[in-house]
């Protein structure tokens, strides 16, 4: 998760977020060469040095920055669709989890287990203890095994919400009416946090995501507890 004085992206828990880092700092290579070269032909053109002529006349130089854009422009456009293609992929998924946004917490079901409802809003902070994050705990966290293709059905009962949980790559509009559905796998186990990330009213900052992923057996457990305790 992130912390105080944090500049960089949270630490990835998930091949897909993994890549998203990798496109991003491929991106960032690309535009330091960007900025290297435009920066030395103005800095050559302003020198009115000898070989100044050259530069505004040269047919070479036209030439060179019209390639060269493309270049680079198929360079991002590769890796970028591989991305997006790759966000998208839909295999044969482990467990299904159902999501629904409202004014203002999260409700969440799990099909494979019936009847296993969870609503969870925000800890007030007043519960909060040592270590806690404020604005970002919850009362009742969503439980889910790792190294499990999860499929996330994504909606909302009332306003336009965002399921969103930086950590894992993920982000899905939850629109009233529909249904978007969203792979979700992490090789990690700890706890993620996440927001609303869709303006969706006066306490849209005040419904935090926890997710706590566990290894499989211990999200066995989780369930047979709370079949117990219902």
């Amino acid at each position: 998760m992130t912390s105080w004085v944090h500049f960089s992206f949270q630490d990835a828990s998930s091949p897909v977020m993994e890549e998203f880092v990798l496109f991003h700092d491929v991106i960032m290579v690309c535009l330091g060469f960007i900025v290297v070269s435009v920066g030395g032909v103005l800095w050559a053109v302003l020198a009115e040095g000898p070989y100044v002529g050259g530069l505004i006349d040269g047919q070479w130089l036209e030439w060179i920055w019209t390639a060269l854009p493309g270049l680079v422009l198929f360079g991002v456009a590769m890796p970028s669709l591989c991305l997006l293609y790759m966000y998208d992929e839909m295999t044969n998924f482990d467990l299904g989890v159902k999501v629904y946004g409202y004014q203002w917490y999260w409700s969440y079901e799990i099909p494979l287990v019936e009847g296993l409802s969870i609503d969870s809003f925000m800890a007030p902070s007043s519960d909060l203890y040592g270590g806690q994050c404020r604005l970002l705990e919850t009362d009742v966290p969503l439980t889910l095994p790792i190294k499990s293709m999860i499929q996330l059905m994504i909606s909302s009962k009332d306003v336009l919400h965002a399921w969103a949980v930086p950590s894992l790559g993920v982000k899905m509009d939850a629109v009233p009416g529909r249904i978007n559905t969203l792979s979700m796998y992490s090789f990690r186990p700890g706890v993620y946090f996440g927001q609303c990330s869709e303006i969706c009213g006066a306490h849209h900052s005040f419904m935090p995501i926890m997710l706590e992923m566990v290894s499989v057996g211990d999200f066995a457990d989780w369930v047979k507890l709370s079949d117990d305790s219902e």
